[in-house]
Order: C-alpha cells, then sequence, then structure tokens
C-alpha cells in the first residue's frame, strides 16, 4: 500500500503555519522515521493522516484513493495509531484493551470470540506481558500501558502502524524490543511510521527517514544519505558526531554531540 502527500499545509487557528506546502510519499514497505524538535509538527501531521485534523490545503491519496472518501471502517483498516499519550475513561482490563482492535474486522454487533482471545494472548506473550492479562489499565505504569497499547495495534492488523514517540516511557530494554518487534511487522508488510527524539534508535530502526523542520519535510531514502547531508546538525542545531558500529550480526549508530 502506498500514500502519496501532495502540498499538504496546515495552521492552527493562532495564524502558526505548522506544515507550510510539504509533499512526500510512504509505502507499507518502508519502516519509517520522522524526526523533528519539539513543536516542529510531528503530531500534527499524524493527526492529519488520522483526519483527526483536516490540513488546509493538499491532498493525501491511500493506493490513488482519497483519504476524505474513506469510511471509520476503512481507515481502521488502513492506521493503526498509538499516541503519546492515552487515558481510560472506564476500568477496562488489558485484554479488554486489546480486543477493542477487532471492531473493525468484526460484524456488527459481534463481540470477539476465542479464536481472538487467543490471538491477542500470543501479542501479550510477545512483549512478555501476558500476565497482566486482567489486570485493570489504571494499575499499570506508564511503560505497561505502552506496551499494551503497541500490541493493541499489532492485534488491528492495519496496512500501516503510526507510532507518536512510542518508546518515550519505556525503560531502554523495552525501547529496543519495541522497535525490534516493529521491524519485524515490517518485514512482513506492514508499514511503520514513528517518531522519535533518538537518533541513535531512528538511524538504527529505519529504512527511511523523514525531517521535519520549519513546516517543511526532506526526505532521505537511508539512514547513511541523512548523515552524508549533515541534516542532523541543521535539524537540532548541534555539530553531532555520528558513527556506525557492527555488533556481531547487526549494525548500530552512535550519535554524540562534539
Amino acid at each position: 500500500m502506498n500514500i502519496d502527500i501532495r502540498n499538504i499545509s496546515f495552521s492552527y487557528k493562532e495564524g502558526r503555519e505548522v506544515l507550510s506546502d510539504t509533499s512526500f510519499k510512504l509505502s507499507s514497505s518502508d519502516m519509517t522515521v520522522l524526526l523533528g524538535r519539539n513543536g516542529a509538527g510531528k503530531s500534527t501531521l499524524f493527526k492529519i493522516f488520522l483526519r483527526m485534523l483536516e490540513q488546509k490545503t493538499g491532498e493525501i491519496e491511500i493506493d490513488g484513493k482519497n483519504l476524505q472518501v474513506f469510511s471509520n471502517k476503512e481507515l481502521a483498516r488502513v492506521f493503526s495509531y498509538i499516541p503519546q499519550a492515552s487515558f481510560m475513561e472506564f476500568q477496562y482490563t488489558v485484554m479488554d484493551t486489546l480486543l477493542m482492535a477487532k471492531a473493525s474486522s468484526l460484524p456488527l454487533f459481534s463481540s470477539p470470540k476465542e479464536k481472538e482471545e487467543e490471538e491477542a494472548a500470543q501479542i501479550l506473550e510477545a512483549f512478555n506481558i501476558k500476565h497482566l492479562a486482567f489486570r485493570s489499565m489504571e494499575k499499570l505504569s506508564g511503560g505497561e500501558k505502552q506496551l499494551v497499547l503497541i500490541a493493541r495495534a499489532m492485534l488491528q492488523k492495519a496496512a500501516f502502524i503510526i507510532l507518536d514517540e512510542p518508546t518515550s516511557n519505556l525503560d531502554y530494554g523495552n525501547q529496543l524490543m519495541v522497535l525490534e518487534k516493529l521491524k519485524e511487522l515490517n518485514r512482513k508488510g506492514i508499514g511503520i511510521i514513528y517518531s522519535t527524539h533518538n537518533p541513535e534508535l531512528a538511524l538504527t530502526y529505519s529504512s527511511r527517514i523523514l525531517t521535519l523542520n520549519a513546516g517543511k519535510i526532506s526526505t532521505y531514502s537511508s539512514p547513511e544519505e541523512l548523515i552524508e547531508a549533515d541534516t542532523l546538525d541543521r535539524l537540532y542545531g548541534r555539530k553531532l558526531y555520528i558513527k556506525k558500529i557492527f555488533t556481531g550480526e547487526n549494525e548500530r549508530y552512535v550519535c554524540a554531540p562534539m
């Protein structure tokens, strides 16, 4: 599946332009990371994809079909979304929260059955949180809640998973686990689009990079292309030392101020 974003502009009521006549493409074959300073408009861009906000100009097409004509159920098959923060109004259990992901794929007035519950349990086990299945979401730590929401997005089985700073509340081990699982999903054909403030993780866990600066998107087909352009120095206003290192079979990046 491909998404074509053309000439998108967006301003909030106070007149500050967040996105300015920006165009780029996304593919479900890519693990795409979005980098930008605080307030650059990363969350705004994601909300435009989800029709939570409407762009001032431009259009978005998904496999040639305009975003605005998708029904909510159709859109749920295109995007699953994990915001920076999520609040539960009721005392749902972890299992109940996961099974909400099946709403878009079940017939009207149907409820999840044993098959869906088994599938949810398998995903919880993959995240090492199966023991939380029947605990109230209100009693989880911030990091545990984040893992549950990411697991729910996986259970939804949308073509793309959008994650707004998915590792911000996680310890380092869980950050790596989540990104490794997302990378595994991407290998199976699910598009991953996520934002982060950690350039090391962005460079290591991406096949394509977008940078958002002063309302404009710049695209890079690989971490190497981004590094050669010295874009991160300009993006963060700091001279950075970036080095690719090899740890056994894996490639990692180290990023430090100079």
